[in-house]
């Protein structure tokens, strides 16, 4: 039996595959090791791990996660799966290479994630030969949800929204602006309440306020990211991730004004990785 998963900055996509090609599904939470021991990694996965699968049946293993592209970060990984999965042959990427492969299988392009983060390469087929790393929630991020909230919410304490946009997000979100300092500055996981807002913007798309944002933030990711590479508009961009998939049509229009095309955009990469590994194995 194959085991995949894929973890992001908010929660791991698990699938089973066995020899019968019967899949099961499960999910944990994200399972970033920058953040999370290996014991906390193995309870996790050990908590929400399917009763009827025999975890010594697993001979196959392959994790792609953030906080993965560290030779520090994934013994810690390794350590936490070889614990559950004793006799399955255990291989770790970053959620990256996770995009890069589902998109793109053994062709060559631009592969990008736009979820809570953002991310991008050049993948020449096999491996990543280009990669400008976005900085994290603090310094980067450009695309993501964590990124439009933090848009969102500076423009709102400095009271740059339309007025009706600004009645709806105080009730929806009991919001003020000790509450948002609070949570940005005292309390635990502020990219967790900066992406919370994603669904809010998703849901007043009509708004020119609100396309206008999701534009900038599209615009940044382009500028900073995806124009730095080697003939970026020679190759095809494809991305994955709820905030691209979401919000297709403003990333396409971007896409469109730096001379780029989109031939691709999915929520998730799990079923496609499934097709990958398979024909691997």
């Amino acid at each position: 039996m194959i085991l995949i998963a894929d973890s992001g900055s908010t929660n791991t996509d698990w699938a089973i595959v066995k020899p019968s090609n019967e899949i099961i599904h499960f999910q944990t939470i994200g399972l970033n090791p920058y953040f999370l021991t290996e014991d906390e990694i193995a309870n996790e996965i050990l908590l929400n791990f399917p009763n009827q699968v025999d975890s010594f049946e697993i001979n196959h293993t392959y994790f792609y996660g953030s906080g993965c592209g560290s030779g520090k970060t994934k013994p810690i990984v390794h350590a936490a799966l070889h614990r559950l999965f004793p006799k399955s042959t255990i291989e770790i990427d970053t959620d990256l290479m996770a995009a890069a492969k589902a998109l793109f299988f053994n062709q060559k392009g631009i592969a990008a994630i736009l979820g809570t983060g953002s991310n991008s390469c050049l993948y020449d087929g096999q491996k990543i030969i280009e990669n400008l790393p976005s900085l994290g929630f603090i310094l980067g991020d450009e695309g993501g949800s964590v990124y439009l909230g933090k848009l969102l919410i500076t423009d709102y304490l400095n009271g740059q929204i339309p007025e009706d946009l600004q009645q709806k997000l105080s009730s929806q979100f009991s919001l003020n602006p000790e509450i948002i300092l609070s949570k940005l500055y005292k309390e635990a996981y502020p990219n967790k309440f900066l992406s919370s807002f994603g669904s809010f913007l998703h849901q007043n798309i009509p708004s020119e306020y609100v396309y206008m944002l999701i534009e900038k933030s599209f615009s940044s990711f382009f500028e900073k990211y995806i124009c730095k590479y080697t003939n970026y508009t020679k190759f095809p961009l494809r991305v994955t991730g709820s905030t691209g998939f979401f919000f297709k049509n403003q990333l396409t229009t971007v896409a469109q004004k730096f001379g780029i095309q989109i031939d691709e955009v999915i929520q998730k990469p799990m079923d496609k990785l499934i097709i990958y590994h398979n024909q691997k194995n």
